[in-house]
Parts: C-alpha cells; sequence; structure tokens
C-alpha cells in the first residue's frame, strides 16, 4: 500500500537549501502597465551588480546581469541604488527606502523631492534631488537636509568627505554633511565618481580628477564633454553623447569602444566586465571593450505561463496576449483589445483565455493564439478556466462558477453561492475541485453542475492540482494535500502561506509562493524544498506550469522564467527520515531520455540493493547500485553517455532480496 498523507499537526521535514544546480532561464516579455521598464542606475558591491528599474523598483544579479533577481523593492520609479555590507539603500521621485538585510525588506526612511543620484561610503549616504540635498551619518537609516534648494544632479563620497554637482559646481563636506563649500568652479556637473582614492567630475567640460578630497583639481581631458566615468585595470571608460570611450594613457587620447545612435548615460566596472546603460538597455563586455553584448532583461508582471505545441502565451496589465513560437527569444501581441488575462486551458485545437478584471469573460482561439473572439460572460472576472472535464467551467470574480454543457450551448451558474470569489478550478474526469475564496474547498462529481464543500477555510485557495488520486491545494497559508481525488484534505507542514501556484509533472508537486519563491515534493507533499537556485531568496510567483520536461513561473516582476524539470528534480543519495512502509521503484525521468535519466527508489528494511540496467537481449549493461543500504527513499542519475549505448528500450531492475521490480526506459539520441 501507499503511505499514508500524514494527518493536521504532524511534524514533517523541510530542505530549505536551494538546489545548486537550480537554473532558470528569463524568457519573458519587457512590458509594464505604461511605457517599458528599463534600468536606471547601476552599483556594484563584490561579485553582485545591482540596479535600480523606472517601473519594478530594484533588482540584483549574480551572473553578470543575465538573470535579475527580485528584491523586497517591486514598485515604483527608483533612481538609483547603492549597498554597503548588508545595508542597502534606494530612492526615487518620492522617497528614500532603506533595507538592513540585504533588500530583502524595505522601509521608508525620508521624503524628498525628485532624487538624481545617490551614493553610500563606509557610515555616510548622500542623496541629490531636484531641491537640494540629503546626507545620512548612518548609512541611510537617518536624513538630515544640509541644503534645501538647487537641484544636484551627481553625489559621491570619498573616505569621510561628501561631494555634490550641480549645473555651475561641486561642492564638499567635509564634517559629515553639516555644510559644504565650493571645490570646484565653472562646470555643468553630469556626475562624480569615487575610483579608489581618486575623485572624477565628468561635465560638459570634459573631466576632471582630485587626489587630495577636492582640495586640488586637474583636467584629465578637455577634449569633449562626458556624462559617466569607469575604470577597470589601467583602463578608462566613459559614456558621451550616444558613444562609449577608452583611453589607454590616462585620458590624454579616446577612441570610441561602442558606437551607438542613441544616448549613452551609466557605466560601472568589476575586476572582469564593463556595464553600460544605452538608452535604458544593458550592455556587458567582457573583453575590455572590444565587443559589447546587450542582454534583454525580462520585468513584467506576468499573470499567468501557458504552453501549447508551438506556442507560448503569456499576459500582464497591458492590452493584449503576449505569445511566443520560438520559447520566448521573441514575442508578439495578439488580442490587443484586452487585459489582464489570468488563465488559459484547451480542449483539442482550441484555447480558451480568462480575462480579469477590468475587460472580463471568455476568449478563444482556433489557430493558436492568433486571432481571438469572445466566448461569452462578458463583464465577468474570470481566473480559471477547466476545458478538459466533460464540461467547459471557469471560475469568476464575485460570480461564482459557470459551466457549458456543450460548446454550442448555453452559460449556466453552478450552485455554489452567488458572490463568492473562485481562483482555482482544477478537473479530473468528471470531478471538479473549486477553491473558493473565505469559504474553503468545493467538490463536484457531475463535471461543475452541483457542488458541496469539503474543506472549510477562512483564508483564500490559490491554486489546485491532481496527480492521479492525489489533490493539491495552495492555500493563504500553507499547502493541504488529498489522497481521494479532493473528498478529504490534509495539511502538511510548509514553511510559507501565499502559495499562489501549483503544479505536477508525473510524480513530483511543485508549490510557488509570493516572496519566497518556488518549492519542489517528490513524496507526495511530505518534504519540500527550495528551488530557486539562481532566482534568489525573494523571488514571487503568481502561475506554474508544466510542458513536457519543463518548467515555467509566470512572476511578479521578472516576467516568464523556465527551468528544465531535470535539474530540479536532483536529490543525493541519502536516506529520508520518514522510514517508507514499502518498496517502490519509480519510473525513471525523463522518459524517454537522452542521455541522463533520474531513477528513484525507496527501500523499507535495510538490505542488501542492486539496481541494474538491461538492454532487449537480457544482457547486463550497467550497475548501478551494489551495497548495503538503510531503509529510505533513493534517487540515481543513469547517464548512457558513460556507457556509449545506442537509442532503443532498456530495462533497469531493483533487487532487494525481499522485493524485486523491473521497468521499461527509452533512449533516444
Amino acid at each position: 500500500m501507499k503511505k499514508s498523507i500524514l494527518p493536521l499537526g504532524v511534524f514533517l521535514i523541510l530542505c530549505s537549501a536551494a538546489l545548486s544546480l537550480a537554473q532558470w532561464t528569463p524568457i519573458g516579455p519587457n512590458a509594464a502597465p505604461s511605457g517599458t521598464p528599463g534600468i536606471n542606475s547601476l552599483f556594484i558591491s563584490g561579485d553582485t551588480l545591482w540596479s535600480s528599474n523606472n517601473i519594478f523598483g530594484a533588482h540584483y544579479s549574480t551572473d553578470f546581469g543575465q538573470t535579475w533577481c527580485e528584491t523586497g523593492m517591486t514598485s515604483g520609479d527608483i533612481r538609483g541604488i547603492a549597498k554597503t555590507n548588508n545595508i542597502v539603500v534606494t530612492a526615487s521621485t518620492t522617497n528614500i527606502m532603506y533595507s538592513s538585510n540585504s533588500g530583502i525588506d524595505f522601509g521608508g526612511t525620508a521624503q524628498l523631492n525628485t532624487m538624481l543620484d545617490l551614493d553610500m561610503g563606509t557610515n555616510l549616504a548622500i542623496v541629490g534631488s531636484a531641491s537640494g540635498l540629503y546626507t545620512s551619518i548612518n548609512l541611510g537609516y537617518g536624513w538630515s537636509r544640509p541644503i534645501t534648494t538647487g537641484r544636484f544632479s551627481s553625489v559621491a563620497i570619498s573616505g569621510n568627505v561628501m561631494f555634490a554637482g550641480d549645473s555651475t559646481k561641486v561642492i564638499r563636506s567635509t564634517n559629515n554633511g553639516a555644510n559644504f563649500t565650493n571645490s570646484l568652479t565653472s562646470r555643468v556637473v553630469t556626475s562624480i565618481t569615487t575610483i579608489g582614492t581618486v575623485v572624477y567630475a565628468c561635465s560638459g567640460s570634459g573631466i576632471d580628477y582630485t587626489t587630495d578630497n577636492g582640495v586640488t583639481w586637474n583636467a584629465m581631458t578637455t577634449e569633449f564633454g562626458f556624462y559617466k566615468i569607469t575604470k577597470k585595470g589601467s583602463d578608462f571608460y566613459a559614456t558621451s553623447g550616444s558613444n562609449i570611450y577608452k583611453s589607454t594613457n590616462n585620458g590624454v587620447n579616446w577612441s570610441v569602444t561602442y558606437a551607438g545612435n542613441v544616448a549613452a548615460t551609466e557605466i560601472v566596472s568589476d575586476n572582469n566586465n564593463i556595464y553600460a546603460i544605452v538608452n535604458s538597455q544593458f550592455y556587458r563586455s567582457s573583453n575590455n571593450g572590444a565587443s559589447w553584448v546587450n542582454y534583454p532583461y525580462h520585468f513584467m508582471q506576468a499573470y499567468t505561463a501557458y504552453k501549447t505545441p508551438t506556442s507560448l502565451l503569456t499576459s500582464t496589465n497591458t492590452p493584449g496576449i503576449y505569445r511566443s513560437t520560438n520559447e520566448g527569444a521573441n514575442w508578439n501581441i495578439h488580442f490587443g483589445g484586452v487585459t489582464n488575462v489570468r488563465c488559459f486551458s484547451t480542449r483539442g485545437s482550441t484555447i480558451y483565455a480568462g480575462n480579469s478584471p477590468y475587460d472580463g469573460g471568455v476568449a478563444m482561439t482556433t489557430n493558436d493564439g492568433i486571432n481571438w473572439s469572445g466566448f461569452g460572460l462578458g463583464g465577468y472576472a474570470v481566473y480559471a478556466i477547466l476545458a478538459e472535464t466533460p464540461n467547459l467551467v471557469v471560475s469568476t470574480y464575485q460570480h461564482d462558477i459557470w459551466f457549458k454543457e456543450s460548446l454550442a450551448g448555453n452559460w449556466w451558474q453552478a450552485n455554489i453561492n452567488n458572490g463568492f470569489n473562485i481562483y482555482a478550478l482544477a478537473g479530473k474526469d468528471s470531478i471538479v475541485l473549486a477553491g473558493v475564496a473565505t469559504s474553503g474547498i468545493y467538490f463536484s462529481v457531475n463535471a461543475g453542475l452541483t457542488f458541496g464543500r469539503t474543506f472549510a477555510f477562512t483564508g483564500s485557495v490559490g491554486s489546485i492540482a491532481f496527480m492521479g488520486n492525489y489533490a493539491f491545494a495552495g492555500l493563504s497559508n500553507g499547502i493541504i494535500i488529498s489522497s481521494d481525488k479532493g473528498y478529504s484534505w490534509s495539511s502538511v507542514v510548509f514553511p510559507y502561506g501565499n502559495v499562489n501556484a501549483i503544479a505536477v509533472s508525473g510524480n513530483i508537486v511543485f508549490a510557488g509562493t509570493e516572496k519566497n519563491g518556488i518549492f519542489i515534493s517528490q513524496n507526495l507533499g511530505q518534504t519540500w524544498r527550495n528551488i530557486n537556485g539562481n532566482l534568489g531568496k525573494r523571488i514571487s510567483v503568481n502561475k506554474l506550469f508544466v510542458s513536457g520536461n519543463d518548467l515555467y513561473a509566470a512572476t511578479y516582476t521578472s516576467s516568464v522564467l523556465k527551468a528544465p524539470i531535470s535539474t530540479l528534480v536532483g536529490i543525493s543519495n541519502t536516506t529520508n527520515s520518514d522510514i517508507p512502509d514499502e518498496y517502490t521503484l519509480s519510473q525513471n525521468y525523463p522518459n524517454p531520455f537522452n542521455p541522463a535519466t533520474k531513477i528513484n527508489y525507496q527501500i523499507r528494511n535495510t538490505g542488501f540493493v542492486t539496481l541494474k540496467i538491461y538492454d532487449m537481449n537480457g544482457s547486463e549493461v550497467a550497475e548501478l547500485v551494489n551495497e548495503l543500504k538503510t531503509a529510505g527513499s533513493y534517487s540515481i542519475t543513469f547517464d548512457a553517455g558513460k556507457y556509449n549505448l545506442a537509442s532503443g528500450v532498456y530495462f533497469y531492475k531493483l533487487n532487494t532480496g525481499e522485493f524485486e521490480d523491473t521497468k521499461r526506459m527509452v533512449l533516444i539520441k
């Protein structure tokens, strides 16, 4: 018999460490309610690149800007960002925000009028604004306003000296911002940058520098105006107009290393790379400016992700359904008059979309998302659609559940209770489960015609999914599981609430949360571990969707993400503290495979175990396990490439002395 689901209150083990091999790729479109998301500023702290965004707040990257991770600042026009140790300070057009835990959470510390620049030192911080200067002596936790007028577009800190520049001069303070005096005059200052112990001032007149914290200044170049400067090794790089320039002789001569046709602004560097912002686009050079690569960033609040055999669909609160036929390399907008599409479902060659909350109703397409038309329930906000069950069933906001017994027939309202908000549906054969906000989970055995409540709950149900006879539901306070198709439910220990997404692949369950990322269970929800991988600690998920061997995630600010399931399921060959009550040999995953696949098994009693691979003729081709094993659950990877095997059908056999089982798998090269 299968291991039973543990009852409410029984403690289960959670493996919270993220799998090091979990690698997510951002593939979604870059879009926002108004305008296009772009990067305002960059800041390097150690091996981490931080950025401020004009719509979606602040992000950071640990892979040179290829993937941007969410922070606790997920909205707002953030103009500047800086980090010292665990302290992160951001500033927007209206507020200065402070984080003491490396950007996981932020709190407001001061209000201002249009922030223009930001810098931090060992203890000091300074912000330039459209109405004066703001200074801090405790790394941004508290602020003073020593100057209340003037537009200061650039600031910097060198040791214990603060610098600020406006359209006529550079001023400095040597007493923690108590007062400022003139340092460099007759300059239309565009930026001030500290590199080591040298301070550089870029202006319309060229570049000036000081080695004594502003007591004296020298002209590096007066060739033309520069916007921003950085240094890598012994070479200088600077932006001017639409170009990026390089100097190999301390600024005496400059040559173009990147020629553009739009404004080149921000430029920073570390020991390995140079990063630049050109027309709000992100560029990186890893070869000292010889070539530059544009890394598209993917900032969007993606409400859903859905894969058909030939296209990938998603949506946000801007008009239209986004469609890609090349796994996110390019996106086109279809059905431009509709916003806030929250769900998709397929029956045959027809795809249905639920629109919420402003346009409302159900839309449909018969040509893979190219053209869409209305399909009824206009004006109702539709959050979930079941097209795979005998009836077409949809759930709505404040208007309960509706169904069609035939696609050409009328819409009928189910019998739950008028006025409920229903965010989640799941179907298996004629069984339909509905997650009702503030009420619980409702159960239908006749494809949605009538419902009865099976689980009472005063919170919200974010998602439901079936795995055979099991069902999993994500709640605002955790996860519950049913072993009888949703008729009865039990809780499992899950560390976070606001579980917005549940997805299933074979015997694997994925859970997506708000703020805390994505989790996986391979033992029916009894233990969970985080699989954020390269996404950082604070990714927020709206929907998860499994297609073939891949998992897709629609996120709050990082658009659509994709990861091969094979990179998410890796478990070490160690026992689970819960002793299995049966022997099992699971089907390998993926199957078919090339060249590697995983084989999971569990043993009830300690004993000698063998796991061997055989070809169609019954000849042994590989021995994976041949040793004493303690009772527990195990996983092992079989890499056919190591054995030089040809394409074909193979068998794997588990033998424990008390138990023997053989399963079939297919290698396709």
